[in-house]
């Protein structure tokens, strides 16, 4: 009779965890890359039979989460930020969706007076922040710096970039895609130039997997597939 119950318990538990795939963050809760990765996770939850977990690991420029993907056994999904195109993980995850070209935005506070480039030009030296070196958001500096003298102040993240802005670290801070809507909206800060990747560089969404079956995967694109223009709008991505 014990044997029976946990053959049955065995059973549900296997019924319940196999068709769950991790859904990793890279970044902290509440930012950006986390609103729009839990939104996705919701629809993908919505329109198929997949259980999503979404696991943050946040941490040395989006390393320790990609370093987590790498050393993961699990059915893993991943939303691409640049960071994943640099490093090695990339080796062992494959494009599961993408849709787009995305744009960075260019912002300063709204209590610096800046209201444009010409302003901008007019500083002597233009202190200008960016996620990383070799991030997207970097290249955004480095062409916006072609007419600038400007001065290379790395950050760990958007947050840590606009704060810089707020107390005045910075004079300019480069975001990426969808991180751009949650300042935009916001009456501290001011975009003052969007700067397009290069075709074919970066997508508006990204979404990478490793260890998923390809009867999972085909259950992802068609639930992907059915994302509107209003969730693209809602969650900051312009179709």
């Amino acid at each position: 009779m014990k044997k029976l119950f946990l053959s049955a318990v065995l059973f549900l538990c296997s019924s319940v965890f196999a068709n769950t795939l991790e859904f990793v963050v890279t970044a902290s809760a509440g930012g950006p890359n986390d609103t729009v990765t839990r939104k996705l996770a919701e629809q993908i939850e919505r329109e198929t039979d997949l259980k999503i977990v979404v696991v943050n690991r946040p941490g040395a420029a989006h390393m320790i989460g990609y370093s987590y993907v790498q050393s993961s056994n699990k059915p893993t999904l991943v939303l691409s930020t640049p960071e994943v195109l640099l490093h090695p993980v990339h080796k062992e995850v494959h494009d599961l969706y993408f849709l787009g070209n995305f744009y960075n935005a260019v912002f300063v506070s709204e209590k610096s007076g800046i209201k444009n480039l010409q302003d901008l030009r007019a500083l002597s030296t233009v202190r200008f922040g960016h996620g990383g070196v070799n991030t997207f958001s970097h290249q955004a500096m480095l062409q916006l710096c072609q007419t600038l003298n400007c001065l290379d102040v790395p950050f760990k993240s958007g947050a840590e970039g606009m704060l810089g802005l707020l107390s005045d670290t910075i004079d300019a801070y480069a975001v990426v895609s969808y991180g751009s809507k949650q300042y935009s909206g916001n009456p501290r800060y001011r975009a003052v130039h969007r700067v397009t990747a290069a075709k074919g560089q970066q997508w508006w969404l990204r979404v990478f997997g490793k260890n998923v079956a390809p009867a999972d995967l085909e259950k992802i694109k068609a639930a992907l597939d059915k994302l509107t223009p209003e969730f693209y709008s809602d969650i900051g991505l312009l179709r």
